[in-house]
C-alpha cells in the first residue's frame, strides 16, 4: 500500500460479503495524487489478493460501515483545508462500487474548487456528492451503526459518528459525538455527546464508536489517551484508562535528566530538523500557506515529558503528519520542542 503522506493512517474493515475494505487517504490538502490508489477505497479478497479500486475521490474516508437495514456501505470524509472557517463541508458519502465522489475538484454538493476545479467540469458532474453534510472542519472520523436494541428506540439503527474536532479554524468547532438519523427527507444530525471542548479549551477528541455486546457505546479519545463508556439507564461510573506515555500535568523539568552539554547538542539537531521538516508552516503565524491557522506551540510540559513527546512523534494525533524520522531523531526534536516551548 502507499505509504506516509499527510493522511498517513489507514483504516481495514471486513464487509457483510467477507470482503476486505482499506480506506487511504490522500497525499495533500488538494492535488492530482500520482498514485490512483490514494484518496480511494481499495477492497481486497479476505487473503489480501484481488485489489481492486473500489471507490475514488475521497480525501480522507476514515470511517466505514454498513447500514443493516439496506447493506449500503457509508463513508466519512473530511475536506480539505486553506478555503476558510466555513468551507468546504466535512461528508457522509453512500459508497457505490466504481463510483467518483469529487476530490480534489470539487468540494461538498459539486462546488468546483478554487484551486484543481478549472477545466474540470464532465468530472464534477459524474461525481456523487455527499448524502450528509458536516460542518467545515469537524474531522468526522469513526463511523458506527446500532445494531443492537439496548439504546432508546430513537436510536436504533442510527448511526453514530465521533467529531474529532477542528484545527485549521478561527474557532474551534466539532469536539463531540453525534448520531445520524436517517428518514425519508434526508439525514438529521444530533448531538449526542459534548463536553470535549468548551470556550477553547480542548480535554478530548474523540475518534472512533464501537457498540459493545452489552448494547453500551464504547468512545475512545486520542488526546485524552481515553475510552468512555455510554450506557442508558445506568449510573455513571469511571472507565477511563490514560495511555501509558501521559505524563503528569505540570512537569516542570522535564529535561532535568539531560547533562547541559547533552541537552544542547540534542537541541540544537532537533532545531535543525524542526526546519528541515517544515515545522513552522503549522506552528508559527506566517510561516504558512495563505489561509493557515496555526496551531502555536506553548506549555508541552503540562502534557508531555521528554519520553512521551518522543513516542508521540513517532504516531501523533492527526492531521499532525508522522515525520520520518528514527528514534534518534524524535528526541532530539522533542528536546527542542520542549525547550523553546516549556
Amino acid at each position: 500500500l502507499p505509504s506516509g503522506g499527510a493522511h498517513w493512517t489507514r483504516n481495514v474493515r471486513f464487509g457483510p460479503d467477507g470482503l476486505l475494505y482499506v480506506s487511504i487517504g490522500s497525499d495533500c490538502n488538494a492535488c492530482i495524487e500520482d498514485d490512483p490508489r490514494r484518496a480511494a477505497v481499495l477492497r481486497f479478497q479476505p487473503d489480501g489478493s484481488g485489489q481492486e479500486l473500489f471507490a475514488t475521490g475521497l480525501r480522507n474516508a476514515v470511517g466505514l460501515d454498513w447500514q443493516p437495514s439496506s447493506g449500503d456501505l457509508y463513508a466519512t470524509d473530511n475536506g480539505r483545508d486553506l478555503l476558510g472557517d466555513d468551507f468546504p463541508p466535512c461528508e457522509l458519502n453512500r459508497l457505490v462500487a466504481g463510483e467518483f465522489y469529487g476530490w480534489p475538484f470539487a468540494n461538498g454538493n459539486r462546488i468546483p474548487d478554487p484551486d484543481q476545479g478549472e477545466g474540470r467540469s464532465d468530472e464534477i458532474a459524474a461525481s456523487l456528492p455527499p448524502v450528509h453534510a458536516f460542518r467545515a472542519h469537524n474531522a468526522p472520523l469513526g463511523i458506527t451503526f446500532v445494531r443492537g436494541t439496548a439504546l432508546p428506540a430513537p436510536y436504533h439503527g442510527a448511526a453514530i459518528v465521533a467529531l474529532h474536532g477542528s484545527w485549521n479554524r478561527t474557532h474551534k468547532d466539532g469536539y463531540s459525538v453525534v448520531s445520524l438519523h436517517f428518514g425519508p427527507d434526508g439525514v438529521e444530525e444530533r448531538d449526542l455527546v459534548s463536553g470535549f471542548e468548551l470556550d477553547g479549551d480542548v480535554i478530548g477528541r474523540p475518534v472512533d464508536v464501537a457498540e459493545g455486546p452489552d448494547g453500551a457505546l464504547y468512545i475512545s479519545d486520542d488526546y485524552g489517551g481515553a475510552v468512555y463508556r455510554l450506557a442508558f439507564g445506568e449510573e455513571s461510573g469511571t472507565t477511563m484508562q490514560a495511555r501509558a506515555t501521559k505524563p503528569a500535568v505540570g512537569n516542570a523539568a522535564p529535561l532535568a535528566s539531560l547533562a547541559d552539554g547533552e541537552r544542547q547538542q540534542l537541541a540544537e539537531r532537533g532545531a535543525a530538523l524542526y526546519a528541515e521538516h517544515g515545522c513552522a508552516g503549522c506552528h508559527e503565524t506566517g510561516a504558512g500557506p495563505e489561509g493557515m491557522v496555526v496551531k502555536p506551540l506553548h506549555e508541552l510540559s503540562s502534557r508531555h515529558d521528554l519520553e512521551g513527546l518522543t513516542a508521540f512523534l513517532a504516531a501523533p494525533t492527526p492531521p499532525m503528519p508522522a515525520v520520518a524520522l528514527d528514534d534518534a531523531g524524535r528526541r532530539s526534536l522533542a528536546v527542542h520542542l520542549l525547550s523553546r516551548h516549556p
